[in-house]
C-alpha cells in the first residue's frame, strides 16, 4: 500500500504542478518543508535525505523496496530545494532540528536515517545530534565533509583534497586541461 501524496499545503493552497507529489510540513519557525513518503504507513520509519542536484522524488525509486519491505520512507526536501522554503544562514548543523521537528509532527518517535550522495553528511549530523531517536544510519555512496576528506583517507585523495583547498585557482586551471569550459565542438557531440 502506497501513500497517497497530499495535494493541499496545510493553509490550503493549491500546488501548482498536480504531477508532482508532495506534502508540506510548517516547522516551529514557520518555515515549510515539502515531503514525500513512499511505503508502507505502519512500518518502521527511514529519513532519506537526497543528493546534491536532487530532491524528495528520489524516494519514488525507493517506493518498491520500501513496500517490499514493509518500511515507511519519508524524503524531505532541505532548505530553499523545491518546494520547501529555503533558510537564510543555512547549516549543515541546523538540519537534525528541522527533521527531529518533521517527525514530532508525522508522529514518529523514533527512525532510521539514510543519506544519499550529499545527503550522506545530513545523515550523519542527524545520527550525532538527535542519536537517541536515530535507530540506525545508512549512507548510500555519501561525500564526506571535506575537512574529513582532507584528513582521512588514500594519500592521494587527501593530498588532492589539499590542493583543491589550498590553491583553488591551480585546480581550477587544472581541471581545464581535462574538461576545458564553453560549448563543445560538434566533433565532440556527434
Amino acid at each position: 500500500m502506497t501513500f497517497a501524496p497530499a495535494r493541499t499545503a496545510p493553509d490550503g493552497d493549491q500546488p501548482k504542478s498536480p504531477s508532482e507529489p508532495f506534502s508540506l510540513i510548517r516547522l516551529p519557525d514557520g518555515r515549510t518543508l515539502s515531503y514525500l513518503q513512499v511505503g508502507v504507513p505502519s512500518g518502521p520509519a527511514v529519513f532519506h535525505f537526497h543528493g546534491h542536484g536532487s530532491s524528495r522524488l528520489e524516494a519514488l525509486m525507493l517506493e518498491e523496496a520500501a513496500l517490499r519491505l514493509g518500511l515507511r520512507v519519508i524524503a524531505l526536501d532541505r532548505p530553499g530545494i523545491g518546494r520547501s522554503d529555503p533558510r537564510i544562514g543555512d547549516r549543515l548543523l541546523d538540519w537534525p532540528a528541522d527533521v527531529a521537528a518533521s517527525a514530532d509532527q508525522l508522529g514518529i518517535d523514533t527512525f532510521a536515517v539514510q543519506g544519499m550522495s550529499a545527503g550522506g553528511p545530513y545523515a550523519l549530523a542527524c545520527a550525532h545530534h538527535i542519536g537517541g531517536r536515530v535507530t540506525a544510519c545508512s549512507l548510500i555512496s555519501t561525500v564526506p565533509p571535506p575537512e574529513i576528506a582532507r584528513r582521512t583517507g588514500p594519500k592521494l585523495r587527501r593530498l588532492a583534497w589539499w590542493v583543491a583547498h589550498r590553491f583553488p585557482g591551480y585546480l581550477r586551471r587544472r581541471l581545464k586541461q581535462f574538461r576545458p569550459d564553453g560549448q563543445p565542438e560538434d566533433a565532440m557531440i556527434q
